[in-house]
């Protein structure tokens, strides 16, 4: 499972096709336990967002969410190990105010 607040990840990947960054919602791309093989072919198409046709996909939004697992589960944010499962994610639309000079 991803959690996106914009369209793109790693190099140039349209992970979250719908994710904007302003609408105060969290986009979730869930990917359906599969085989490696089938996922393996399914990797050439986050580069077009073409992914989310597939069956192994799942597309959520929400403003909030909670995951709770019985076992901890490591909690990768951007890359980086930043703990460990259960967490709670609360959006707050238009809260930050970004000021830059032109």
């Amino acid at each position: 499972m991803l959690a996106c607040n914009s369209r793109f990840g790693g190099k140039a990947m349209i992970v979250a096709p719908f994710a904007k960054l302003n609408d105060g919602l969290i986009d979730f791309v869930i990917l359906k336990k599969k085989s490696r093989f089938r996922l393996f072919m399914l990797l050439p198409k986050v580069f077009n967002g073409r992914h989310i046709k597939s069956p192994l996909i799942k597309l959520a939004q929400t403003n909030h969410i909670k995951i709770e697992t019985e076992i901890p589960q490591l909690l990768n944010i951007d890359g980086e190990v930043l703990g460990n499962t259960s967490f709670e994610i609360i959006m707050f639309h238009q809260k930050l105010n970004v000021i830059c000079e032109l």
